[in-house]
């Protein structure tokens, strides 16, 4: 992915999970319904990252 993060054993961009989680659209145990690579502890990471990403920014 060109150096961009994804979530752990996949090709999936964090900010793709953490979008999802963040606009409470999908529950983090219901993301392995869209992307079933995905674990609800990647999910919590993700969205972790996409704040802590936030933060460093501002």
């Amino acid at each position: 992915m060109g150096g961009w993060p994804t979530i752990k054993g996949t090709r999936i961009p964090y900010d793709t999970i953490a979008q999802l989680v963040e606009d409470g659209d999908v529950g983090v145990e219901d993301v392995r319904h869209y992307s079933p690579g995905v674990t609800p502890d990647a999910a919590r990471d993700a969205l972790d990252f996409e704040q802590a990403v936030r933060g460093a920014a501002a």
